[in-house]
């Protein structure tokens, strides 16, 4: 008997695989089109493009208006910022020349030598202090001494008035643009 009921199952599940795989080729076989159905839905789909078409048209001039305007309001608001960022750096650049002036003149430091202190405000003081020790020094510096000897030049004298010139012979002669011509 058991070899019975086990013919049995394996009798009902080879049917149900047939059964299955004919449900399936069922499924995987779609009836098939005609040209004329092709065509029936290739115009509904035409149609509805064209509708589609129609309708991003229509909407198309009203969202340029809208770009415009955003960019004429950005184009506004960039140019506020632009301007208001000029003038932040105009009124920074103003600062800084304020502080160097004021270091310049407590410390007494000529003009020229304004360059020197930097562009850092924060040491614009240390920089001039600095600075106006050494000009200082350098004004209490005598001239540098002359290159050359003076005879019989006396202790405490500074320069000689019949002492030679030798700077450049009178014998060598000067052409070009140095020339002197009479």
């Amino acid at each position: 008997m058991a070899e019975e009921t086990t013919a049995t199952a394996d009798d009902q599940n080879a049917a149900e695989v047939a059964s299955e795989d004919k449900a399936q080729e069922a499924d995987n076989s779609k009836p098939e089109r005609s040209a004329e159905s092709y065509q029936q839905e290739l115009e509904k789909l035409r149609k509805e493009s064209a509708r589609y078409r129609t309708e991003r048209n229509e909407l198309r001039a009203d969202a340029e208006k809208y770009r415009e305007i955003q960019d004429a309001e950005k184009t506004e608001l960039q140019r506020a910022q632009e301007a208001l960022e000029a003038e932040r750096t105009k009124a920074n650049q103003y600062q800084v020349e304020l502080a160097r002036s004021k270091a310049l003149s407590k410390y007494g430091i000529s003009e020229e030598n304004a360059d020197l202190l930097g562009s850092d405000p924060e040491k614009f003081d240390d920089n001039a202090k600095r600075l106006g020790e050494l000009q200082a020094q350098a004004a209490k510096r005598a001239t540098p001494p002359s290159d050359y000897p003076v005879e019989s030049l006396k202790p405490g004298a500074s320069s000689r008035e019949d002492a030679p010139d030798y700077s450049f012979p009178a014998s060598w002669p000067v052409n070009g643009k140095f020339a002197q011509h009479n």
